[in-house]
């Protein structure tokens, strides 16, 4: 942990390296005992998961998930829901990845836009064509 904190700081990017290999990440809670945040976000307004979504590293995106780190929390100088940023990107891994965690694409919205509005507007083929087999699959749209 101490080799860890020489190279990063303790805080988003500390968290999201840690993140990015199985057996380091077990290291996390011990740093989220000792004051860490989830929602802690750096001089480039992003937080672990952020990292990890924005790098389109999903391995690591869930692996932060499983240890507490949540979609909906703010990043960016508007305070977007990280949510977001693999709709932003057009990442269909990241896309495919929030629905397989159960992120529920009505409920989490940016200035009372959806993630399931935003996608329709927005978004490559793929990815709405992932949403189209959500619903199929009996998890609604409306």
């Amino acid at each position: 942990m101490a080799q860890a904190r020489v190279f990063f700081p303790e805080g988003p990017e500390l968290l999201y390296e840690l993140g990015r290999d199985d057996r380091m990440s077990k290291l996390i809670p011990s740093l989220l005992a000792s004051g860490s945040s989830w929602h802690t976000q750096d001089d480039e307004d992003l937080n672990a998961l952020g990292y990890a979504l924005s790098n389109e590293n999903i391995e690591a995106a869930r692996r932060l998930v499983k240890l507490g780190a949540r979609f909906d929390d703010p990043v960016g100088p508007e305070n977007m829901p990280v949510a977001f940023i693999p709709f932003m990107m057009g990442s269909v891994e990241g896309v495919r990845f929030e629905i397989e965690s159960g992120v529920d694409l009505n409920k989490v919205s940016f200035r009372g836009v959806t993630l399931a509005q935003f996608a329709t507007r927005v978004s490559k083929p793929e990815i709405t064509e992932l949403i189209k087999k959500r619903k199929a699959h009996g998890q609604s749209e409306t």
